[in-house]
């Protein structure tokens, strides 16, 4: 997403939340369903466009910063709330 490339991908697993509304889902085990939504993003430049508008916007809400602010702050609140359970 942040080369700016369109993105088909999996509906399985947590994917399918970090790409949002900015990726073509499809069953990872429906090769059918992939050939469909490659052929459709191939022939469809307005959904190239989109995906690829989608994609910046999408990919800009997640850092490497971030994930390891928010990390810390995590263990941070286990190390609190280990304290206080002793």
């Amino acid at each position: 997403m942040t080369a700016g490339c369109p993105v088909i991908c999996s509906n399985a697993g947590s994917l399918k939340e970090v790409c949002g509304d900015a990726a073509i889902l499809i069953d990872p085990k429906n090769t059918e369903e992939l050939k469909n939504a490659i052929e459709k993003l191939w022939n469809d430049e307005n959904l190239q466009n989109s995906l690829r508008e989608k994609g910046f916007i999408q990919a800009k809400k997640f850092s490497w910063q971030e994930t390891a602010k928010k990390t810390l702050e995590a263990f941070k609140k286990i190390e609190t709330s280990t304290k206080t359970a002793d």
